[in-house]
C-alpha cells in the first residue's frame, strides 16, 4: 500500500516536469506583441507621448504660459502658481532616449533625414517644456548615459534656448532634404 502511495505522488510530479516545461517559448511569447522594432513604431511613440502629455489635456497646454491670463478659471490652486514641490520632474528627458534608436532604424537616406529631424523637433519641445518648469537644466549632457556621463551638469536656460533654437533650425534643414515617413498618427504621412 506505501508503495502505490508513492506512486500515486510521484506519478503527477513526474507528469508535471516532463510536460510543464514543453513549448516554455511558444507560451510564453505573445502573439499581439511585437519583436522587432521600426523607426515609425518609435516615432509613433514619442509623438504620441508629446501630444498626448502636454498639448491634449484640458488645459495642460496651456500651464505655465498663461498664468497671468487665469482670471476666468474657479478651480482653486496649480502647482504652477506657487512652484509647489512634486509640480514637476525630468521624467519627459526619459523618452529621448528612443531618438537615436528611431534614426538607425530608417531604411533609406531620406527617411534618416526625415526621422533626425523629427529627433531635433522632439527633442527641442521637452527641453522647452523641462527648462519653462524647472528653469536651469541638463541639456548639453542630457541622455548620455551610455556614455558614462551618469551626472549632468546643468545648463543655464539661455544656454538651453540658444540649443533648442539650433535644434529648431536643424530639424527644419533635415525636414526641409527629408521625406514623408510613415508613424505620424497625427498627419498620417
Amino acid at each position: 500500500m506505501k508503495r502505490i502511495i508513492k506512486y500515486m505522488l510521484i506519478l503527477p510530479l513526474l507528469a508535471t516536469l516532463t510536460n510543464g516545461c514543453k513549448k516554455f517559448e511558444d507560451i510564453n511569447t505573445n502573439p499581439n506583441e511585437t519583436t522587432q522594432v521600426n523607426s515609425a513604431m518609435l516615432a509613433t511613440g514619442m509623438i504620441l507621448n508629446v501630444t498626448r502629455g502636454d498639448i491634449s489635456s484640458t488645459k495642460g497646454f496651456m500651464q505655465p504660459f498663461l498664468l497671468g491670463k487665469y482670471l476666468t478659471w474657479g478651480e482653486g490652486q496649480e502647482g504652477f502658481q506657487y512652484n509647489r514641490l512634486g509640480r514637476t520632474d525630468f521624467d519627459r528627458i526619459t523618452l529621448l532616449r528612443n531618438i537615436p534608436s528611431m534614426e538607425n532604424y530608417a531604411t533609406s537616406d531620406a527617411l534618416k533625414k526625415s526621422y533626425q529631424g523629427l529627433g531635433h523637433f522632439i527633442r527641442a519641445w521637452q527641453f522647452f517644456m523641462a527648462t519653462m518648469q524647472v528653469g536651469d537644466i541638463p541639456y548639453a549632457e542630457a541622455v548620455k548615459g551610455e556614455t558614462n556621463v551618469l551626472q549632468p551638469k546643468y545648463d543655464t536656460q539661455k544656454a538651453v534656448f540658444m540649443g533648442i533654437l539650433n535644434e529648431l533650425d536643424q530639424a527644419n534643414q533635415l525636414f526641409a532634404t527629408g521625406a514623408n515617413f510613415e508613424g505620424d498618427p497625427i498627419y498620417a504621412w
